[in-house]
Parts: structure tokens; sequence; C-alpha cells
């Protein structure tokens, strides 16, 4: 493969990844969600903690253990994440999902994703770079039960 997997834009994500161990104090009234989940195929363990009101993200705590690229797409999505519902967060999986396999998935709303490209080849880490949006797609769905 020509292309480099671990290029200077991904590790920048990755060791930017913001670590917190609580909730911003600004957040009021709000409902938790939970969720952990680990890849079957990696290793790749995250855990997510969100904030939600009116069916919105308000804040998530996202605690990954992940190779480089799990990192920098959890990254990613604490950056767009905040503001967003269940379907977009759905959407913006989806079209990375299709990315990554090499269709031409829209991320006109959020083209940082766009650095995840260099993962295309390498199908190996597509679960860790996925894992992220599951986990928080699945912290929000325990949230309405």
């Amino acid at each position: 493969m020509a292309e480099t997997l671990y290029t200077r834009d991904i590790l920048r994500l990755a060791s930017q990844l913001e670590y917190r161990s609580t909730f911003s104090d600004t957040l009021g009234d709000h409902i938790l969600g939970h969720a952990e989940m680990k890849s079957k195929i990696c290793g790749s363990m995250v855990s997510v903690k969100v904030a939600m009101r009116d069916a919105i993200i308000l804040d998530a705590l996202i605690d990954i253990k992940s190779c480089a690229m799990g990192q920098a797409s959890a990254a990613l999505l604490i950056e767009y994440m905040h503001g967003k519902t269940y379907a977009e967060i759905m959407n913006m999986r989806m079209a990375l999902q299709s990315r990554l396999k090499g269709n031409s998935g829209d991320i006109s709303a959020f083209p940082k994703l766009e650095i995840l490209d260099a993962a295309i080849g390498y199908t190996a880490r597509h679960n860790a770079i996925l894992l992220p949006y599951d986990s928080l797609l699945k912290a929000i769905k325990s949230e309405t039960l």
C-alpha cells in the first residue's frame, strides 16, 4: 500500500485527544446515557457517558483504549458531536463507514473526517475507527430506555 496509515494529521489528532473526568459544570439538568464496547477484532475499548437535553448532545465523556486511528476518530467525534442528534451521529458514522469502504460518503457537514481516509486500505483498522461512534450511539439509546 502506497499510502502511510499513520499520517501526521492522524498522529496529531490522536495526541490531542481530550481526556476529562467530569462533565462541564454548566450543563444543568441533563440525562446521562452510558455504554462500554470492546472490539472483538482489534481489542479496542471505548466507554462513553453522554449528557443530552431534548434529544441533543450537550456533552460526552469518551474514554478510549485504541490504536492511533481509533484515538483520532474519537477526537474528531468529540469535535463534531456537540449539538447533534442521534440521527446526525448515525449519518456521520454511515458516511465514514462508506468512505472506509472506498465509496464517496458525504462528509460535507464534517469535512475533517477526510483525514481518516488514510485507513481505506487497512480494513483491520476500520472497527477501531467506527467504535467511538457505535459507543456514543449505544449510550444515547441507553439514556432513552
